[in-house]
């Protein structure tokens, strides 16, 4: 069973390497890709002791831990366009309604001294400054049937003591238009923290022809139609709310909301975007966006709302894949290592995403035949946990035959006989690729 289920993720590793020509390196590369999925699903972590040992080789555990870290630390393993192959994989899900949220995270290590790059980043877990790096993640969240799905779609870490890191702002514009590359025009809507209300990634986002809406600061300053030069503090001190209030049920309840909107203009920019102001009534102040969604009354305005509220799918895939994986467990020293191993980490968490998305129901049948839970997979929005342990266990050295003795794996899924279990190309991006 584990030999059937490592055959899948081979095709997913062969569709990394589609356009590579057939060399004796890409061999190995693509064998150690394997291995380094296998281990790390297997496994749960990003210890190189652990992907070993879920290996399960017939070789010493030593000889299998220092092939492993050999290629890790390999110079000409091409982990740049690994990652464009994995990010053209991960936009052939993003659909036009989708939501493609951007988010900077971060691992952070309290107790590290020696290992590379270690500079001062923002925890998010705690608030405060500690010593780690910087991960720069963008996700596409979808919903289909009330269930909620996670491609993701780029990932890399670096922070400010890296030879290549020019600035943040930089590195997040990196980001867009790394995805935005393989995407249609106006394809998704792009959503925003406040972090980015900055006025050079405003400049950015106005030239490109994406939909987008960010969530600002009190301070911003506009001008409205009038031309009049106002701050967002004192502009929403103005603006009528609707006297109705909406209300948002699925997938959470929301307070009672009062919306208003207005257009404005930007000091850099000429074409009108829109203002929107949200009050729910159990908060004292507002928040407000910016979007250059269309915008022309109530409810569109309450739609736009809604489309950021969905940004949060990037903080559950981020953590997802800190408990998944045990990602702040990373131990590895040398900066190049560590790269690949974030990079093995995203292909390991955007292979669930791709193969759930295919067989979202005979993954959800065996999880209740395999999986002893409290609730049903049925009623939870978020089931890449779920399917995560499925496939820890599909990976295990158990003898699953003796489990499923009336319920054969390669006939439900049916993967075998499969090409490719990846949808097709939408769009010829392997030009873009080879320009």
């Amino acid at each position: 069973m584990r030999q059937q289920f490592s055959n899948v993720i081979k095709v997913f590793v062969d569709e990394l390497f589609k356009d590579e020509p057939p060399r004796n390196t890409t061999y190995a590369y693509k064998n150690f890709l394997n291995d380094a999925i296998i281990g790390i699903l297997g496994s749960g972590s990003v210890l190189i002791s652990e992907i070993a040992r879920s290996l399960h080789e017939n070789i010493s555990l030593k000889k299998t831990e220092d092939r492993l870290c050999s290629m890790l630390n390999n110079a000409l393993l091409p982990r740049e366009s690994i990652q464009e192959y994995a990010t053209e994989i991960g936009t052939r899900y993003v659909v036009q309604e989708d939501v493609i949220a951007f988010d900077i995270g971060d691992i952070t290590k309290k107790y590290a001294k020696k290992m590379d790059h270690l500079y001062r980043v923002h925890d998010g877990s705690t608030g405060e400054l500690g010593m780690g790096w910087e991960l720069f993640n963008v996700e596409s969240i979808h919903w289909e049937n009330n269930e909620k799905f996670h491609p993701p779609l780029y990932s890399k870490i670096i922070n400010a003591d890296c030879s290549d890191y020019k600035s943040q702002n930089y590195q997040i514009i990196l980001a867009i238009k790394s995805v935005q590359k393989f995407l249609r025009d106006f394809q998704g809507v792009w959503a925003f923290d406040r972090l980015h209300d900055r006025k050079i990634i405003f400049k950015e986002l106005l030239k490109m022809r994406i939909n987008w809406i960010v969530r600002m600061k009190y301070n911003r300053i506009l001008y409205t139609d009038a031309n009049i030069k106002i701050s967002i503090d004192e502009l929403i001190g103005i603006m009528e709310l609707s006297k109705s209030a909406w209300r948002f049920l699925f997938p959470k309840r929301s307070g009672y909301l009062h919306i208003g909107w207005r257009k404005v203009r930007l000091p850099s920019s000429q074409g009108d975007i829109t203002l929107i102001v949200v009050r729910d009534e159990r908060n004292i102040k507002p928040i407000f966006f910016l979007t250059n969604l269309p915008v022309t009354d109530d409810l569109s305005a309450i739609v736009a709302f809604g489309y950021y509220l969905e940004r949060w799918g990037v903080e559950e895939g981020f953590r997802f894949q800190k408990v998944i994986f045990d990602l702040e467990n990373l131990r590895t020293r040398e900066w190049r290592s560590i790269q690949n191993l974030i990079l093995m980490t995203h292909l390991s968490y955007l292979f669930i995403s791709c193969l759930y998305r295919k067989y979202k129901n005979e993954l959800e049948f065996l999880t209740e035949k395999l999986l002893k839970n409290f609730y049903s997979i049925d009623t939870i929005c978020y089931r890449y946990y779920r399917i995560a342990h499925l496939i820890r266990r599909l990976l295990s050295k158990d003898p699953l035959e003796e489990m499923l003795p009336s319920y054969n794996f390669l006939l439900l899924l049916q993967l075998t006989g499969q090409p490719s279990f990846l949808p097709p190309l939408t769009m010829d991006t392997r030009k873009l690729l080879a320009a």
